[in-house]
């Protein structure tokens, strides 16, 4: 099983994957706002046995925009936001 372990442009771990229950072998990692430059993916096993066979790895990108407010109860606020479809437009 690899894990990994992501670094900001800076040297400071950003984020890093957890033991699943499952032991499915896949696992991700999230950042909020992150900054913009050269990012670091350490990917490792925590096992003396050495590891065979391919890990694979791929990232992806998303920028969120909120679309709609609600109240605490979940009840859109009138006037605030708009609704939006899969793609980010009405």
């Amino acid at each position: 099983m690899a894990f990994e372990t992501l670094f900001d442009p800076q040297g400071n771990v950003a984020a890093y994957s957890l033991i699943g229950t499952n032991q499915s072998g896949f696992g991700h990692v999230e950042v909020d706002n992150p900054a913009a430059g050269t990012w670091t993916a350490v990917i490792f096993t925590v096992s003396n046995a050495p590891h065979l066979g391919t890990v694979q790895f791929s990232y992806q990108t998303a920028s969120l925009t909120p679309t709609r407010s609600a109240d605490r109860k979940g009840n859109p606020r009138a006037g605030r936001g708009r609704p939006a479809g899969l793609n980010g437009r009405p």
